[in-house]
């Protein structure tokens, strides 16, 4: 389902809008974070989701990635170590330990990816 969207020129936020304002007879509309009038009508995709942060959450939010950097690199050498692992009969000892350390190195990707973001 679409949703109507406007997004500030200023402060980039994005939020939700009634249909009426679409038909030019409500009263201009500002925004909601922080209270511009510089608004462009966007259209939200099915698969588009957004978020809007705070300049204090952000800086948290990049703070506690930063801080737990080491944790997740110590938990996919971990799963990669103990993948490896041999039973005393010559077999893996930790099977599900392979998918994990994959799931380490997307996770890692990914957050990547977001601090690149904010």
């Amino acid at each position: 389902m679409k949703k109507n969207l406007l997004q500030c020129e200023i402060c980039r936020g994005v939020f939700e809008v009634s249909k009426g304002f679409f038909n030019g007879k409500d009263d201009p509309i500002f925004c909601t974070f922080c209270g511009k009038d510089k608004l462009t009508i966007e259209q939200e995709n099915d698969y588009t989701q957004g978020i809007n942060l705070t300049s204090e959450q952000r800086a948290f939010l990049k703070t506690f990635l930063l801080m737990t950097t080491r944790y997740r690199e110590g938990e996919l050498k971990a799963s990669i170590a103990l993948s490896k692992e041999l039973d005393e009969n010559g077999n893996i000892k930790f099977p599900n330990m392979a998918a994990n350390a994959d799931w380490w190195k997307e996770a890692i990707s990914i957050i990547q990816e977001i601090q690149d973001i904010i």
